[in-house]
């Protein structure tokens, strides 16, 4: 949905004249960089190689709190 704001601003509000597209498109420009910003990036927790014939298990355990 940014992306089609950002397209109509640059659209009507750059290239037509329009005030109130160029606005808009700005402010969902910015709210999309933000966005992309505010990502976080996956952490990593074990790093190794494996020979073959060796396996790795993956399991996720959740912490229930009384």
């Amino acid at each position: 949905m940014l992306r089609s704001l950002i397209r109509l601003g640059v659209v009507r509000g750059l290239f037509g004249g329009n005030r109130g597209w160029l606005a808009l498109g700005a402010a969902a420009a910015g709210l999309r960089g933000m966005a992309k910003l505010a990502r976080k990036e996956p952490k990593v927790v074990y790093c190794e190689d494996l020979e073959p014939g060796q396996s790795l298990l993956i399991s996720h355990f959740t912490r229930h709190v009384d």
